[in-house]
């Protein structure tokens, strides 16, 4: 191994360990969009485009010779977490944590842009890194395709990594087509009228539409969805009147996901979701509003480069693990996916590891390398650079 090749784990360890001390929430990135367009001013982009869709960076690196546009992804944004553990570069921010791991993301990320910076003699192409924002409130990569300095890029492939729980550390988790499923959030809110606790017959309680409706919307997949097809509905969140025990609540809230493997699916139970609470607050006298939000299709997984993936897989000797069904969750990288033939890749961290969004979840450093090599072989395989 090269010297440099010697440094890089180091160096993208220094990375991901400032990143995790200083997490950001979706749509404040701001520290993280500096150190990081720092980093990637040192390596002479053609261009380096700053608040890009908010506070996206986006670094463009162009070959001697003409050939394909290949973007790579990070996310930028941490989790309204509180962090537990002592690490030594544990968060400095109350109440935020990079919990999914995206600190790990970016770190990879900026490793390839030295990488690339150094090989464009050699390369045959374009590729273009980018760090987005708002990837958890799936509102980020929509805001940066719409940018207009993002209009003007046709990409030919765009790829992204995700660390996985779950799976044996290093390993690749694959899988041709649908990888994650569509998802969306819902909020509803039921208003009545509040009262004197001791006299509720001269108020409206939301009481009783809010606990029919938990029932009803937790029975959708089964209404709404075949049973040899997959969905799910969580809630995340229910708030009935207030803290006072002498009156009676006039209003309520319920927040909750759906998420199906088929669009279609996901929008019948919308549909009905939405039928259920309009007659429910007619039956009660109750006023509704409903809102959506958070919401990202689901990713799919182009043939080829999954084909590819699986072969640098196999020369890199890393565990193959083939997913039979798409991932119940969801990623905002799915929007680029709409844009250009995509892949998201699926790198294991452990069989032990604390799961994703734990308060406790730190990404292993050992995987830096594994998922920088792992882009460095697509970019080979893609663009011809040595």
């Amino acid at each position: 191994m090269s010297k440099e090749g010697e440094e890089m784990p180091e160096k993208l360890s220094i990375i991901r360990h400032f990143l995790h001390s200083v997490p950001e929430l979706s749509g404040k990135e701001r520290e993280t969009a500096r150190y990081l367009t720092k980093i990637l001013a040192e390596t002479n982009p053609n261009e380096l485009w700053t608040e890009v869709g908010g506070t996206g960076v986006v670094a463009i690196y162009q070959g001697n010779q003409p050939g394909k546009v290949i973007g790579i992804r990070a996310d930028l944004d941490a989790l309204p977490i509180q962090e537990s553990g002592n690490l030594p570069y544990k968060s400095k921010n109350k109440g935020i944590a990079h919990s999914c791991g995206h600190d790990g993301h970016m770190a990879i990320v900026a490793g390839v842009a030295y990488y690339i910076s150094q090989r464009r003699d050699s390369l045959a192409g374009t590729v273009i890194v980018i760090f987005q924002p708002e990837e958890e409130t799936g509102t980020g990569a929509a805001k940066m395709l719409t940018d207009q300095r993002m209009r003007s890029i046709r990409f030919d492939a765009v790829l992204a990594l995700h660390n996985l729980p779950g799976f044996e550390k290093h390993s690749l988790i694959v899988r041709e087509g649908a990888f994650t499923s569509n998802t969306t959030g819902m909020i509803i809110r039921l208003h009545g009228a509040t009262s004197h606790a001791g006299h509720p017959e001269n108020g409206n309680s939301p009481v009783m539409a809010m606990t029919g409706l938990i029932n009803s919307l937790n029975s959708l997949p089964q209404t709404c969805v075949p049973i040899h097809r997959s969905a799910l509905v969580t809630i995340v969140h229910a708030r009935l009147g207030e803290r006072a025990f002498g009156t009676t609540p006039g209003y309520a809230h319920i927040m909750l996901t759906m998420r199906a493997h088929e669009a279609t699916d996901l929008e019948a139970m919308k549909n009905k979701a939405t039928v259920i609470i309009r007659n429910s607050a007619e039956a009660y006298n109750l006023r509704e509003e409903i809102e959506f939000v958070e919401d990202y299709p689901a990713m799919i997984n182009d043939e080829e480069l999954t084909k590819i993936l699986v072969t640098i897989g196999e020369k890199l000797d890393l565990p193959i693990i083939c997913r039979e069904h798409p991932f119940s969750w969801s990623e905002d990288f799915s929007r680029f996916a709409q844009r250009a033939p995509g892949l998201l890749i699926g790198l294991g961290s452990g069989i032990d590891s604390p799961q994703l969004h734990n308060a406790n979840y730190d990404f292993p450093d050992e995987l830096l390398e594994t998922g920088y090599r792992i882009f460095i072989e697509m970019i080979n395989l893609l663009t011809g650079i040595l």
